[in-house]
């Protein structure tokens, strides 16, 4: 059979088979850098008129196992073996095998992310052995070749490949054909190199790619991960509105992971409105995020029962003290005094400076403790000029000795 109508022949069945493939093709492969492959085949090879072997007679068998050097560049390892009658006089009919070790390097000419039908390239370096026996001998060749093929997916780890070949032997001479059809099936990586990339929040954008890494599961995304505006986006702030907390924020305007304008302070008003970013934590604030200011004086009692002479503080005094913290904190404008008061028992002089003691435990408690800055306190002691009841009883006496902190706003100054 002439050589070239052979390659013809091979070239048709190639495209018929690449036909098919597009088909049944299913999915398509990851990138192959760093990955092993394993490749079964059948094959048809005529092998050289000179060595006196039937060229009619040539389906074979092979397997390669190759590695992606890069998503394009691949080289492969094959085994091949085949097996063909002999014609020269008087060995008619007999059975010789050849055997073929072939290296190839194979490059895809186009991505295999792009198109689940790759077409590649392929050149072949390898070795013939033909045992042909007796007076014959032993045949041994280097060959060459080269020629083109395809990958067509089948799922993520499969795909059906073939390629049609010229192959040249060096002591023989001339040029025969070569076609095999079989499967390719990725096996891995080597030590984690060319790992796949990663969607960590599975939009369908990589990592790499990724600029919005973050998207809530479901949210439709454009080329870079970020959400999409649009329908199921009514607010156009990139949260889907089954997600969205907040779905009515304006244009513009920065936004959670809930939809929802972003408060930097916590002090409820979202930054957009606030015109008096950083406020302190549980101040109280107007509609503009501004200190609201304490417009009159505001006198809290507390009910602390110090021991007999003493202006020690005990533990539960705290909870007590705990409520001028809380309301400083309410209004961080305003300032406060301090007061100590006793009873009219004893001497004035020394309840004068009882009630002194007394009111600077607890200014220096308020300080060290509650946490409020001293420049914002002052404390005095009244002993027993100012009583609140009276002393005649034992529970007006008990009324009387008190500590009271006198709140008052001082400023009217924005933020």
């Amino acid at each position: 059979m002439n050589v070239y109508k052979k390659i013809l022949g091979v070239a048709g069945a190639a495209l018929i088979a690449s036909s098919f493939t597009l088909t049944v093709s299913a999915e398509e492969h990851g990138p192959t850098q760093g990955k092993f492959y394993l490749s079964p085949f059948a094959h048809f090879y005529a092998a050289p008129e000179d060595i006196d072997l039937d060229d009619d007679n040539e389906l074979g068998w092979g397997v390669g196992i190759g590695y992606g050097f890069t998503d394009r560049l691949l080289g492969e390892i094959n085994y091949l073996k085949s097996e063909h009658e002999v014609t020269a006089a008087g060995r008619e009919g007999d059975q010789i095998d050849i055997d073929q070790y072939w290296f190839d390097m194979v490059y895809k000419l186009t991505d295999i992310d792009s198109a689940a039908f790759t077409p590649y390239l392929v050149g072949s370096y390898g070795r013939m052995d033909a045992d042909r026996g007796g007076l014959l001998g032993r045949n041994r060749d280097n060959q060459v070749g080269a020629g083109i093929g395809f990958f067509s997916d089948m799922n993520e780890r499969l795909s059906l490949r073939g390629d049609v070949r010229g192959i040249y032997s060096s002591d023989e001479g001339g040029l025969q054909p070569f076609f095999k059809l079989g499967l390719t099936a990725m096996l891995g990586n080597l030590g984690g190199a060319g790992k796949a990339p990663t969607d960590s929040d599975g939009d369908g954008v990589y990592d790499s790619d990724d600029r919005c890494p973050n998207t809530p599961a479901g949210t439709a995304v454009d080329a870079d991960g970020c959400a999409l505006a649009g329908p199921g986006d009514a607010d156009g702030d990139g949260v889907n509105d089954d997600v969205d907390r907040c779905p009515t924020t304006p244009a513009g305007v920065q936004v959670d992971s809930r939809g929802c304008a972003l408060d930097s302070d916590g002090d409820g008003v979202p930054d957009y409105q606030d015109k008096c970013p950083g406020s302190e934590r549980g101040a109280k604030v107007d509609a503009e995020g501004c200190y609201v200011e304490l417009e009159k004086e505001v006198t809290i009692d507390l009910n602390l029962e110090f021991d007999t002479n003493s202006a020690d503080l005990r533990s539960d005094h705290y909870p007590e003290i705990q409520r001028v913290v809380d309301f400083l904190r309410q209004y961080p404008t305003a300032n406060a005094s301090i007061e100590g008061h006793t009873d009219s028992r004893g001497a004035a002089a020394y309840n004068q400076s009882l009630s002194e003691k007394r009111a600077t435990s607890v200014r220096n408690y308020l300080v060290s403790q509650g946490g409020v800055a001293a420049d914002r306190l002052t404390s005095g002691g009244y002993g027993e000029t100012r009583p609140k009841a009276s002393n005649d009883t034992a529970e007006g006496r008990q009324a009387n000795r008190r500590v009271s902190a006198v709140v008052a706003g001082t400023q009217k100054v924005r933020q």
